[in-house]
């Protein structure tokens, strides 16, 4: 076991904003289904949602990703 101890962790989340892509017509608008593949991404990226908040260019699209994540039925971290 000493040899593991050093080890990341097996659920470590690599933030990369474009892995979201699949969600983007979610996320800007109501009417339109988040995909299967979209809530597959949302709940991978969803502990890096603090992180994309602090993102300028990503604040106008913080609830739209919200509302995708809620309707995926993905818990997301309170900031």
């Amino acid at each position: 076991m000493a040899l593991l101890s050093g080890a990341p962790s097996v659920n470590a989340v690599e933030c990369i904003p474009q892995e979201l892509t699949p969600c983007i017509d979610a996320i800007k608008s109501s009417s339109v289904a988040p995909s299967s593949i979209c809530c597959m991404k949302m709940e991978e990226q969803a502990p890096c949602l603090c992180q994309y908040a602090k993102i300028p260019s990503f604040k106008p699209l913080i609830a739209g990703g919200q509302r995708v994540a809620a309707v995926c039925g993905v818990t997301l971290p309170v900031c």
